[in-house]
């Protein structure tokens, strides 16, 4: 009997898509989803944190006005 040969397996990076609402949102409830979604981009910013680096995350913002000094630090946000 023959035996197979598997590959090893391949880490493939996910993407994530937050969301965040300042009508809607809520940072202490909230957990980025779209039924969910945070009031603050740096509620996000934090969220986005702790993904690993590998993954691709964008934050989609609803329409509204948002006064936050925001600074992205994490890579492939």
């Amino acid at each position: 009997m023959r035996s197979r040969i598997r590959p090893a397996a391949v880490n493939q990076a996910f993407s994530y898509n937050l969301y965040v609402s300042n009508i809607s949102g809520n940072d202490a409830t909230g957990n980025g989803s779209i039924t969910k979604p945070f009031q603050t981009i740096n509620a996000a910013l934090v969220a986005a944190n702790i993904i690993p680096d590998a993954n691709q995350i964008s934050i989609s913002l609803a329409a509204g006005t948002y006064t936050e000094n925001v600074i992205v630090t994490r890579a492939n946000t």
